[in-house]
């Protein structure tokens, strides 16, 4: 007897410590899992894009442009989408005139 009850109360833990504290909420455009313990959704499915969605493209190249606004400089990155070794942001500078002709801002 000793041991059913220890068994019904082990697995009565594994469901209580396996249940998700999250919340759907269906709305007409996406529908949206929201997680309580960990306090931000952690899906959005949008449905009219969804079905939209037949292929993803990526650009061939990746830009950032930082102001610095005590110093009044402009530093501009590009960065190529490729597996390549690490080299830092530094080596990827450009002049603000290159990202402008690239993004077409």
């Amino acid at each position: 007897m000793k041991s059913i009850f220890l068994f019904a109360l082990l697995f009565f833990m594994i469901l209580v410590l396996q249940a998700k504290d999250t919340i759907r909420i269906t709305h007409t455009n996406y529908t949206a899992v929201f997680d309580k313990t960990l306090k931000y959704p952690v899906l959005v499915e949008w449905w009219d894009i969804r079905d939209k969605i037949k292929s993803v493209s990526v650009p061939a190249k990746c830009w950032k442009v930082i102001h610095v606004l005590k110093t009044g400089e402009w530093h501009s990155f590009v960065m190529h989408n490729e597996k390549e070794i690490q080299t830092g942001i530094i080596s990827h500078e450009v002049s603000k005139k290159e990202v402008e002709q690239l993004s077409g801002f």
